[in-house]
């Protein structure tokens, strides 16, 4: 599988569109244009992880959070994307609202036309940034910081404790760079690195995708939002060896046995 065509993932945002850019459109200060937008409980964000005017209101890094799963993680029927996006956008600080509009347009516009390569541009990726940014920094989140080098993941831990996770990619090497999650589904007895190995489509059944990052190029740096389950889980990046920007990418010879996976671009870890 690849990860590069989200479009589907967007695809609820289409139907909800008009509501969320008039919001962006009239703003946000006025009580009357979010009255039918859902939104969350407003409360501070737990003592420790931010304080004063870097403090996020929980609904806002609730709804980021929220978002980032269902954007990251495989379609579902049972995700309304286009009312997490409101949620989203009705809960921005005053000094993200044009940040989040952004993001929220562009990945609109993107679900709307044929050309993936927008889903992995700065138009998309830098709002998508400060954000992650800001709730990294405010939201009581546990922040991994792992090095993407050629060709391994340099600082990922062997154990991590569940909960609501950001992984910080930064491309410390010089191919191009993702990283996709899986978590072995409960009952299989196999370690996850063995059923990639032995299935790179990772299409065998006894994973299930929990995100996605497009890390970018040499020193680009993302992140992969989710609230982890306890669980098995396996870290791997399937681009081609050699490979330095998305039109390249586009191009390039998908074989298996010369991705970044078979050059040992892949770990697993335990959640518990």
């Amino acid at each position: 599988m690849h990860p590069l065509n989200v479009r589907a993932r967007w695809a609820a945002l289409a139907l909800a569109g008009a509501l969320i850019l008039s919001t962006v459109a009239c703003g946000t200060d006025d009580a009357t244009n979010t009255a039918s937008v859902p939104t969350a409980t407003s409360s501070p964000v737990p003592a420790g992880s931010a304080s004063g005017a870097d403090a996020l209101d929980q609904a806002f890094c609730d709804a980021h959070l929220a978002l980032a799963i269902a954007l990251s993680a495989p379609p579902s029927d049972e995700v309304d994307v286009g009312a997490l996006a409101a949620d989203l956008q009705a809960t921005a600080p005053e000094e993200l609202t044009e940040t989040v509009a952004t993001f929220l347009e562009v990945g609109e516009r993107a679900s709307e036309g044929e050309d993936d390569s927008l889903f992995v541009s700065d138009e998309f990726r830098d709002p998508a940034f400060v954000m992650d940014e800001a709730v990294a920094g405010s939201c009581a989140h546990a922040v991994i910081d792992v090095d993407a080098v050629d060709y391994g993941f340099d600082g990922m831990p062997a154990a991590v404790d569940p909960g609501p996770t950001m992984f910080k990619f930064t491309n410390a090497g010089s191919d191009l760079h993702e990283g996709i999650l899986y978590r072995r589904k409960d009952g299989v007895v196999l370690d996850p690195v063995d059923v990639v190995n032995a299935d790179p489509s990772g299409e065998s059944g006894d994973l299930e995708e929990v995100g996605v990052a497009f890390i970018g190029s040499a020193g680009d740096q993302s992140y992969l939002t989710t609230d982890l389950e306890p669980g098995s889980y396996v870290l791997v990046c399937y681009f081609p060896k050699g490979v330095k920007t998305f039109d390249e990418l586009t191009a390039a010879d998908k074989d298996p046995e010369m991705d970044h996976r078979s050059a040992g671009m892949i770990v697993g870890f335990e959640v518990a």
